[in-house]
């Protein structure tokens, strides 16, 4: 399975949390950011824009979500416009922002920058914020040994780095003040319950879904990984000052 397909898989479903936590980490890590109306946000890799909807409804804040897949855009504005919320939705890839330099106060990233290869994205995180701008990322991290190759084969992803290893790659573009909101191991049990606790009322799930090609392999390869290396994944937030 590629990247491209677990995506496909998610942008199928309407999937609007499917991040380290759920959407319960979401709406705790967004607490802490001291969000305000006026600040200009930007959502990088927003999927169908629940948490860039949810900002943009519960702070006042202006929104840009950022997408490479189209169904998940066509999805994100169906959701924006069923809860009566502004904001600004391209169809962009995160490696190549459409945006001029300093552009926003906050960047949003959250299960994305994995994906991406040789740190692309954190150079255009740092391009595209303000001076002082901060990112708020939250991923998947490795805490214990995981083949490299398992990694590849589910998420089409090089590798799963340590919090450490995050941590690092945001030193290394420049970033300062980078500090870790939440670190800690997976929990699977966790993210159904938010789930329960946080149901999404503008999930799509798209006509004919089940006759989709290979989407019960996708589907079981992806539950199989997680719970066989459930111990060796953690989720990590990181925060940081451009």
């Amino acid at each position: 399975m590629s990247s491209h397909r677990y995506h496909d898989l998610l942008a199928l479903l309407g999937e609007g949390s499917a991040h380290p936590g759920g959407f319960a980490m979401s709406v705790a890590l967004l607490s802490r950011l001291g969000l305000h109306a006026g600040m200009r946000v930007l959502d990088a890799g927003c999927g169908t824009g629940r948490t860039a909807c949810y900002i943009a409804q519960q702070y006042g804040c202006s929104v840009t979500g950022v997408d490479a897949h189209p169904m998940m855009i066509r999805k994100a504005v169906k959701r924006a416009r069923r809860s009566s919320v502004s904001v600004q939705w391209v169809c962009g890839n995160v490696r190549e922002l459409p945006f001029p330099a300093e552009s926003f106060d906050l960047v949003i990233a959250e299960s994305v920058t994995v994906f991406m290869p040789d740190n692309e994205a954190i150079g255009e995180y740092a391009r595209v914020l303000k001076p002082r701008g901060r990112i708020m990322d939250l991923e998947l991290c490795a805490r214990g040994m995981i083949p490299e190759e398992q990694v590849r084969l589910i998420y089409g992803a090089a590798k799963l780095p340590s919090a450490e290893e995050w941590m690092n790659r945001y030193r290394s573009y420049g970033f300062s003040r980078v500090k870790l909101l939440r670190n800690r191991r997976l929990s699977m049990r966790q993210t159904l319950r938010s789930e329960i606790d946080y149901p999404d009322p503008h999930r799509f799930v798209s006509k004919g879904i089940h006759k989709q090609p290979g989407l019960t392999d996708t589907l079981a390869l992806n539950g199989m990984f997680l719970a066989e290396y459930e111990t060796c994944l953690g989720l990590v937030a990181i925060e940081a000052r451009k």
